[in-house]
C-alpha cells in the first residue's frame, strides 16, 4: 500500500517464486528484514547391495569338522544315557511300589497270625494231655474228636494264609528258623541236630514269624586215655 498525493492506493504484493529444493525464511535482525534463503537437500538412503565376500561363509578344516562332530556324539551320548537312567529309575520305582503292595497285602496278618498261634498252641497241648486208654467214655471220644477237628481246621486255615507249621524233629539245627535252647549229648545223631521240640515254630509267607524252640545234640567227649608217665 503507498499514498499518493492525498489518495492512498491499494497495491498488489507480489512474491518472489522459490523452486522446491530452496525454503525461503524472514527473520527480524538489527531492525532490518532480511531474507535468507536455505536450499533444502533431500537425504536418500542407499541400501547397498551385499558383496560376493559377504555371503562367502569362512571354510571349516577337516579337524574342526571332526571336532564339531565330536562334540555332538558325546551330546548324544549323554542325552541316550540320562533317558537310560531316567527308565531304570522308573522301573525300579514300579518294582519296589509293587513290592510294598505284596508285602502289605502277605504280611498284613502278622499281628493277627501271632495272636492265634497260641490258640494252635493251647489245642496241641489238649490233644497231647488226653490219655491214650479212655475205656468206653463216648462223652471223652466225642470232645477229643472236637478238639482234633478243630486244630485240622485251624491248620487249614493257616495254611490257605500262607501260616506254616514247622517241627524240626530229627533236621540239622538252621538258626533262621530255630532256637536252642540247650544242647543233648547223643552219639547217635549227628552234631548240631534237633532232638527235642519243646515248641514248633511258624512261618507266614516263606518268613519267620515265630522260632521252634528246640534241644540241640552234641557228641559225648571223649575218655582221656592215660599219659605213658602215669603207667
Amino acid at each position: 500500500m503507498r499514498r499518493v498525493g492525498r489518495s492512498v492506493v491499494r497495491c498488489k504484493r507480489t512474491r518472489k517464486y522459490t523452486p522446491n529444493t530452496q525454503r525461503s525464511s524472514f527473520s527480524f535482525n538489527s531492525n532490518r528484514l532480511i531474507h535468507n534463503t536455505r536450499p533444502l537437500y533431500y537425504s536418500e538412503q542407499k541400501t547397498q547391495s551385499p558383496t560376493e565376500n559377504d555371503n562367502e561363509q569362512p571354510k571349516l578344516t577337516v579337524e574342526q569338522l571332526q571336532a564339531e562332530l565330536d562334540k555332538v556324539q558325546a551330546r548324544n551320548t549323554e542325552l541316550i544315557s540320562a533317558v537310560a537312567n531316567y527308565d531304570n529309575l522308573r522301573k525300579r520305582a514300579e518294582e519296589l511300589k509293587m513290592k510294598e503292595v505284596k508285602d502289605a497285602k502277605d504280611f498284613g496278618i502278622t499281628n493277627f497270625a501271632k495272636s492265634l498261634l497260641e490258640v494252635a498252641d493251647n489245642l496241641e497241648r489238649a490233644q497231647n494231655a488226653v490219655p491214650k486208654d479212655l475205656g468206653n467214655n463216648p462223652v471223652m471220644k466225642s470232645f477229643i474228636e472236637g478238639v482234633d477237628m478243630t486244630q485240622k481246621g485251624l491248620m487249614r486255615a493257616f495254611e490257605k494264609n500262607g501260616l506254616k507249621r514247622i517241627d524240626p524233629m530229627n533236621e540239622k539245627f538252621d538258626p533262621a528258623f530255630h532256637q536252642a535252647l540247650f544242647q543233648v549229648e547223643d552219639d547217635s545223631k549227628p552234631a548240631n541236630t534237633v532232638c527235642i521240640v519243646q515248641q514248633v515254630g511258624y512261618t507266614l509267607q516263606g518268613r519267620n514269624l515265630r522260632s521252634a524252640m528246640v534241644g540241640v545234640s552234641k557228641k559225648s567227649p571223649k575218655p582221656q586215655e592215660p599219659k605213658e608217665e602215669d603207667k
